[in-house]
């Protein structure tokens, strides 16, 4: 139990999708104390997924444990480790079947997120392109319209809220990586956001998620010889940072609504995610201009741009 409420921050703001009380509630189940610690595994029924008997939600339940453990493992000794092998192949032979489920999915992008606090960066975004193929082939980012004849499945919020969560790590994997995206602006319906009664937390993040979609590809590499970005881009988009910081400060001011999102939220934990935001509006900037810091000519044709980029560089440092 104290293991689970170790993440309860992780999950109330990073992944929503995910009932901790739930969770909870099954362990007591598969861990009674005052029956002589005899597991029930006949009863692993949760409200969300409604069905009695599926190894699936005590898989799911592990995994929760093994990300909680991350943070007190060392190499030589990793207990995670043995709540996650036999996860990772059950859902190996899960996903060889033609037909699988958004428990399938759950399950993948929470493999995905172990492994990104084990710091296998690489794996994370092997498994989360996994689960973000797998929601599109289930048409979770297809938008429910009666009205409209190719109208998308009817999903609960929570299978919204995962699909937008799975669209983030996408983006910040791939991102951390240097690999490509598996799932793509230019197929996605973004008002789903709206009908899955979205934290502002999630909102922030898919629309962090979409500007770097934009500015990785604009802007040259280091080494490039090409043309410069153009300056009318580069004006835009830098707008668009500006809104996005801007936004990011409002949500997470004190008497916002924000913190209401979150069950006894404590001021610390608050603190955290404005510096994070702080840090994320910074990269994206540096992502923008740092490009003019690349040579002795860039510098002395864009002296501006390649001094905000050092400004932005050293905000991040001071803050961090």
């Amino acid at each position: 139990f104290e293991l689970l409420e170790s993440f309860r921050e992780d999950v109330e703001i990073l992944y929503e999708f995910i009932d901790l009380q739930e969770m909870r509630r099954l362990l007591d189940r598969l861990y009674d104390c005052n029956e002589q610690q005899e597991r029930n595994m006949n009863d692993t029924k949760t409200n969300i997924w409604d069905d009695l008997k599926d190894g699936r939600n005590v898989s799911f339940l592990k995994l929760l444990i093994a990300c909680a453990l991350t943070s007190k493992r060392n190499l030589a000794n990793d207990p995670s480790r043995g709540f996650v092998m036999g996860v990772e192949e059950e859902n190996s032979k899960r996903l060889r079947c033609v037909e699988i489920d958004v428990k399938d999915i759950a399950i993948a992008a929470m493999l995905s997120v172990y492994q990104y606090h084990c710091d296998n960066v690489k794996l994370a975004w092997r498994l989360i392109g996994t689960a973000a193929r797998l929601s599109l082939e289930l048409e979770l980012h297809k938008l429910y319209d009666p009205a409209m004849d190719n109208a998308g499945p009817r999903h609960p919020i929570w299978v919204q809220q995962m699909f937008w969560c799975i669209y983030i790590l996408d983006r910040r994997y791939s991102f951390m990586a240097n690999l490509p995206f598996s799932i793509h602006d230019r197929d996605l319906n973004f008002t789903l956001l709206q009908q899955c009664k979205s934290s502002p937390y999630l909102v922030l993040m898919v629309t962090f998620g979409r500007l770097g979609g934009k500015i990785i590809p604009a802007v040259p590499k280091f080494g490039c010889i090409q043309d410069e970005l153009n300056d009318n881009t580069r004006a835009t988009l830098g707008h668009e940072i500006d809104l996005w910081a801007e936004a990011a400060s409002t949500d997470t001011s004190p008497g916002q609504t924000f913190e209401s999102t979150v069950s006894n939220m404590r001021w610390k934990c608050l603190d955290h995610i404005r510096v994070f935001f702080r840090i994320r509006g910074n990269q994206l900037r540096l992502s923008l201009y740092k490009p003019t810091l690349y040579s002795p000519s860039k510098i002395s044709k864009h002296p501006y741009f390649a001094s905000l980029a050092v400004q932005y560089a050293i905000d991040n440092i001071r803050t961090l």
